[in-house]
């Protein structure tokens, strides 16, 4: 997009990000800030997503659990 339209790179993440969330009213959308979701893309100096395939994460081969983790714990809700 933003090698054809010829937009700066600061408007065109603005238009695909900022704009569509205000306009859709997804105040937790659109930008990086405290109390935002943070869904960001990586980008190449090319424009290209980066990665193109997800890390591959090795399962925990042990789980340490400190003292008291997993004990009923008696409580009142009031």
């Amino acid at each position: 997009m933003i090698r054809n339209a010829e937009v700066p790179l600061p408007d065109a993440i603005a238009m695909a990000s900022r704009n569509p969330a205000r306009e859709t009213g997804l105040s937790d959308k659109g930008e990086i800030a405290i109390g935002k979701d943070a869904d960001l893309v990586v980008l190449s100096p090319e424009l290209e997503v980066l990665p193109k395939k997800p890390p591959e994460i090795a399962p925990p081969r042990f789980l340490m659990v400190p003292p008291g983790v997993g004990e009923p714990v008696g409580s009142t809700v009031v």
